[in-house]
């Protein structure tokens, strides 16, 4: 039994150490035990203040007002209860006597440690998978699996441009494979294939998103047209950077 005039630090700290648990949990098991047992019926949206140190205080929380719209976290400043409690600006501690709390936590603490075991046993059986059509690499792998010059190291991904659901702008450039065997191909030809074919497979599975392809250069004046397209640029002007 925790009463207020046990140790509470060295309560918490056998607990923690029998069980194989950090003390913060110890105390967070006894807060919410606490509150369950107080805050229902008539207590039902009561706020608890919980202070651990040589004993175990806790407060029923308040708000100082001038009217009251919530009597179970309100109370008026001329209220008689305000001599039995602390203030602490807006804010009214009122304590409770725990001996009308006080709970066997032993208990409670093995069957809350071993449901969150099991929760946990749970996602380690079972990982959850996030699936998102949102991310880049949605884009590369898909890229990956309908072009095999793209995972073969032929064709090598430089960036991707993308508004997820709108359109993706794909750089590419010559892989380190077709560099090593000197191979002379157009990237982004290839990727779009003969009239349109592997970029027309490609945008069908991420419809209404459409995907486009650029060579990769680093001449500005060539690369930010083809990004552009199919918009036609009349004037160009690329500001250099100021240091």
């Amino acid at each position: 039994i925790l009463t207020e005039n046990n140790n509470t630090q060295q309560f918490i700290k056998q607990l923690a150490e029998r069980e194989g648990v950090s003390e913060e949990k110890i105390k967070e098991i006894i807060i919410d035990s606490f509150r369950k047992s107080y805050c229902e019926g008539e207590n039902s949206g009561a706020e608890l203040h919980f202070e651990f140190d040589s004993g175990l205080s806790i407060y029923r929380l308040y708000k100082i007002v001038e009217a009251i719209n919530e009597p179970e976290k309100e109370i008026t400043k001329d209220n008689k209860l305000l001599k039995e409690g602390k203030i602490k600006g807006n804010n009214f501690f009122l304590p409770l006597d725990i001996k009308n709390l006080s709970i066997s936590l032993n208990q409670e603490i093995k069957n809350r440690l071993r449901k969150d075991e099991v929760r946990e046993k749970a996602t380690e059986d079972n990982p959850q998978i996030i699936l998102t059509r949102s991310d880049d690499l949605f884009i590369r792998k898909l890229l990956e699996q309908e072009i095999p010059q793209i995972k073969a190291g032929i064709i090598a991904i430089h960036d991707i441009l993308r508004l997820p659901g709108l359109v993706s702008k794909v750089i590419v450039e010559r892989g380190k494979v077709a560099m090593e065997k000197g191979l002379r191909l157009d990237p982004a030809g290839t990727c779009i294939g003969e009239e349109g074919e592997k970029a027309k497979s490609v945008s069908r599975l991420i419809y209404p998103e459409r995907i486009d392809f650029a060579d990769w250069t680093e001449d500005k004046k060539k690369l930010l047209p083809k990004l552009l397209s199919p918009v036609k640029l009349i004037k160009l002007n690329i500001k250099k950077e100021e240091e």
